[in-house]
């Protein structure tokens, strides 16, 4: 092995995270060796705590994104397939901002490379925690977040190793590989932790505007995001605002089928951190919704003014040509001599 071979990185594409994007990188650098960031489009604080984290010396790479539509079905694919290139990496692992490691005390990456075979990736699953009630916003993270007892649905994200990471497409969600076609998945013990809902703004944000991105996304999968819609749709209802009951229990029905049974809340499960999760940056948290919502329409506006300027120099060109056309032809009757 290579002097500068490193087990692990993990490949992100994150969009207005302020209030999670710090503790995401600082619990999961306790396990990655590099973190691969794809910013796309942020218009709160994100970019800027990510800016103050690559200051510090992390080991976080951050491109820049300002496309409109949701494309992370390929942003993660060439992230994913650009990190195995490098022959850095012994594993490449996509994740969402709200996703943290949770490896037991024995787990390694070096026995993990010895249990998957040569056609084989791994599959974590999702342990999906919700809010607290009656906690400090400014409590510590493991005191603001309790885990659901059980996932009536279970799902899991991939682990892919190098030599599958190298040609690879992963399917929406990174709950599985779309490609190389004999790549089988391997439920492996290695959780993940899950918090996708932390607070009545971080939510209405989140779920608005991904739900209207998803919506004039070319070429959505039908079933891509479906928990966007249903959550909009709830917060439409409730006139844009939770209170905490309402905030849990949408957190233990998130990802659900409305077939499937509420889950409770586990008081025996472990935190997501220990007391060492302090951040430096909780100044810059602060989520403004109606300044992201600004910003998104500010975005569509300007996209739907390309697309017309372009419709409209199409239409000119057209016409321009059939009228050319037609005059070369005039020209060429003309020319002829009479019969």
């Amino acid at each position: 092995m290579s002097h500068d071979r490193m087990p692990a990185a993990a490949v992100s594409m994150v969009r207005n995270e302020c209030d999670i994007i710090e503790t995401f990188v600082r619990l999961n650098l306790r396990h990655f060796d590099h973190i691969c960031i794809v910013d796309h489009g942020s218009s709160d604080s994100t970019p800027t705590i990510l800016a103050a984290l690559q200051s510090e010396g992390l080991p976080i790479s951050v491109q820049r994104a300002e496309h409109l539509y949701q494309t992370q079905v390929e942003t993660i694919g060439a992230l994913v397939r650009e990190a195995a290139a490098s022959g850095k990496f012994d594993f490449i692992v996509p994740l969402d901002a709200d996703e943290y490691l949770l490896p037991p005390p024995d787990f390694s990456w070096d026995r993990l490379k010895e249990q998957l075979q040569e056609n084989q990736y791994g599959l974590i699953p999702w342990r999906t925690y919700v809010p607290a009630l009656d906690v400090p916003a400014d409590a510590p993270m493991h005191a603001r977040f309790v885990q659901r007892d059980s996932e009536p649905d279970q799902y899991y994200k991939v682990v892919i190793p190098q030599a599958v990471a190298r040609q690879c497409t992963v399917a929406p969600g990174n709950h599985a590989l779309v490609s190389p076609s004999d790549a089988v998945g391997v439920a492996i013990d290695l959780p993940l932790a899950h918090i996708p809902i932390r607070s009545s703004e971080q939510i209405v944000r989140k779920a608005l505007i991904g739900s209207h991105t998803l919506s004039i996304t070319p070429g959505r999968h039908p079933t891509e995001g479906f928990h966007w819609d249903m959550m909009a749709e709830r917060l439409r209802s409730t006139g844009y605002r939770l209170d905490g009951s309402e905030l849990v229990e949408m957190a233990l029905r998130y990802s659900l089928k409305p077939e499937l049974p509420t889950p409770g809340v586990s008081t025996s499960a472990p935190g997501i951190s220990g007391s060492g999760d302090d951040l430096r940056y909780a100044a810059l948290s602060k989520i403004d919704v109606l300044a992201s919502l600004d910003d998104f329409t500010l975005r569509a506006c300007r996209e739907l003014n390309a697309v017309r300027e372009r419709l409209e120099a199409s239409r000119v060109e057209e016409e321009n040509g059939i009228l050319g056309r037609l005059f070369k032809r005039n020209r060429r009757n003309a020319a002829r001599p009479d019969r």
